[in-house]
């Protein structure tokens, strides 16, 4: 007989802008084990733990044992940061973790095309690789644009730092996958199921996202004015000049983001006196949106229980989620149904689509408890406009309405949401405050 968790308890970390979630899976017989959902942040929290601080309580909380699933939804600093510090690392390295989930685009033979890898279309393995572009002219664009005075040199800089600040992290990581024999990795795309059974029993996690470019070929750009956005278009025009950006940013999009012309990235340096930091932010843009879209996004059923975690996937991967939901009323309905929702890319309004929220208000099974959401942000860090504020103000309002919202914000530790998987009722909530 399969031993199944008796309680399930979600501990988010208040790491000011970024993401660390520890799930804790409760057994009868004291055999607890652990699923870790990344670790960085951009923004410490005024009142909040460095990202050592977290990883010193998460491996108090294991007690020194190894993390028995590690899932790293993409490679941005916010969500990896904690793996790439010297001081957190080596905490982790005790307690690395026996499951390492990454997402497709991060194999390591993405570009080998003597290696095959099941589900991946020459053209997602295009993709893969384009992305890595980034990798090479990040720390060049980042010095040239310190010097260039334009209205866009710190955007520029801060997305550069998303990129070039995140090396050490990943290193971590592929050491774990390529150098060690101590963790299991899965690179996963939508679709997969989890290899859970060996580390987490009684669990059943699948992947919803990321799609590879044959299942959903959006990713491979960033949506304008969506009509799932909690932003709509008359506030754009209310805005002089921001249609015109708009309009400019978009072709950008669509001439850069096709797979082989992410290798222009190397010419733009070459010629950037011509095109000026604009085009760079442009290009940078381009490619900060596809990896927010390559983020796992993990549906996890525990008991009576069902969460959903989605990493920074923006409308895009959302796409392939949505259209699943309109064919196969199943799907829809454990949607609609869900128990908790991680809420998305800190509350950026272009990444919990509405249509997902009107699944959950209009479709959901009569007698079931609110769901709960849970956000992981830091008001006034990014976004200087009603159109970039992250959160959004229209999302947090749409999740007060659905039922139990908990963000990190409220607490200068980390905050737990508590259930019984044996019944399908409301998560208790509670809080640890640190010394700081």
């Amino acid at each position: 007989m399969v031993n199944r968790p008796t309680d399930v308890r979600v501990r988010a970390y208040n790491v000011g802008f970024g993401d660390c979630v520890l799930i804790t899976f409760i057994y009868d017989n004291g055999d607890d084990r652990h699923m870790l959902i990344d670790c960085g942040s951009t923004k410490r929290s005024p009142d909040g733990p460095d990202t050592t601080e977290v990883a010193d309580h998460i491996r108090s909380t294991l007690n020194g044992k190894p993390i028995d699933v590690a899932v790293v939804t993409h490679r941005h600093r916010d969500h990896v940061s904690g793996f790439g510090n010297n001081a957190s690392a080596s905490i982790f390295n005790d307690i690395q973790p026996r499951l390492l989930v990454r997402p497709w685009t991060d194999h390591p033979d993405v570009g080998d095309a003597a290696v095959s890898l099941d589900g991946i279309d020459p053209d997602s393995r295009r993709f893969a690789l384009s992305l890595r572009t980034l990798e090479d002219i990040a720390e060049p664009l980042q010095r040239l644009s310190a010097r260039i005075r334009s209205a866009h040199a710190d955007e520029l800089e801060d997305l550069l730092a998303m990129q070039v600040k995140n090396a050490k992290a990943v290193a971590t990581l592929q050491h774990w996958s390529v150098l060690t024999d101590q963790t299991e990795t899965q690179y996963c795309k939508a679709g997969d199921q989890i290899r859970l059974a060996d580390y987490i029993p009684g669990v059943v996690a699948r992947a919803l996202g990321p799609p590879t470019i044959e299942q959903e070929p959006a990713i491979k750009t960033a949506g304008v004015d969506e009509d799932e956005f909690w932003l709509r278009s008359p506030v754009l025009a209310s805005l002089p000049g921001r249609e015109a950006d708009i309009v400019l940013e978009a072709e950008a999009i669509r001439r850069v983001a096709e797979p082989h012309q992410l290798g222009a990235a190397r010419e733009l340096l070459n010629d950037l006196s011509e095109y000026g930091v604009e085009r760079a932010l442009q290009l940078v843009r381009t490619v900060d949106h596809s990896l927010n879209n390559t983020s796992v996004v993990i549906l996890i059923e525990v008991g009576e229980h069902t969460m959903l975690f989605s990493g920074d996937a923006q409308i895009e991967n959302w796409r392939y989620i949505l259209r699943r939901a309109r064919t196969e009323p199943k799907f829809r309905k454990k949607l609609a149904d869900l128990s908790l929702y991680k809420i998305g890319h800190h509350g950026s309004r272009n990444a919990t689509p509405r249509t997902f929220y009107r699944y959950i208000t209009e479709q959901r099974s009569a007698g079931l408890p609110p769901i709960t959401t849970l956000m992981s942000t830091l008001h006034g860090f990014h976004g200087k406009t009603a159109i970039t504020a992250v959160p959004s103000s229209n999302l947090v309002v749409a999740s007060r309405e659905l039922g139990q919202y908990t963000t990190t914000e409220d607490v200068n530790g980390h905050v737990d949401l508590n259930a019984t998987t044996a019944v399908r009722s409301e998560w208790t909530e509670s809080s640890d405050g640190w010394a700081t």
